[in-house]
Parts: structure tokens; sequence; C-alpha cells
């Protein structure tokens, strides 16, 4: 997968600016781009502005707000969370029956 929060610097040097524009995309395997399509290099080149992917395999939400709340200040980002969490209270269930 990507680096978490793989970071370029603002072609003017501007670390500033680059915060003002930058999309943060937090989540799962989904986000990070491992099952299905990568999407978050999509969403940078239909947006024309840096999208760093914070997406990790097997996150659920509350990993997914740890990062968020140590990740560095953006304009925008987007969530993709809560597959992991059904998933695991599924399995949790079968197991009870």
């Amino acid at each position: 997968g990507a680096e978490p929060g793989r970071r370029r610097p603002a072609p003017d040097g501007d670390d500033g600016a680059a915060a003002r524009g930058r999309v943060s995309c937090f989540g799962d395997s989904h986000t990070e781009g491992i099952f299905g399509a990568p999407w978050v290099p999509d969403l940078e080149r239909l947006l024309a502005r840096e999208c760093r992917n914070y997406g990790r395999n097997a996150w659920t939400a509350e990993s997914v707000a740890r990062c968020a709340a140590a990740a560095e200040p953006s304009q925008d980002a987007t969530v993709l969370v809560g597959t992991n969490n059904v998933m695991m209270e599924l399995a949790w269930r079968a197991g009870k029956q």
C-alpha cells in the first residue's frame, strides 16, 4: 500500500498554502487501495489538490479516529470507516450462537 500520509512538498515551498488545499483521506483497506480500485489518486487528479492517503488495512473506526487526531491539519478530509467494525461484530455474534 501507500505510505501513511505520503507527503510531497508544495510547488512554491509554502507548506501553509499546501495545508489549505490538502485533502486527508482516512479509512481502512478500501481507502488504502488494497481491495478494489485505489480511489485516492483519482480524487487527487479530479480535484487538482494534494490528497494524503491515511488508509490502512484492518483499521476500525477507533483506529481511524486516532490517526485523524494525530494527522497534520488539512483543509478537507474524507472518512471511510465501519466495514471492519461490522465484520468483527458479525464474527462475534456468529461465535455466540
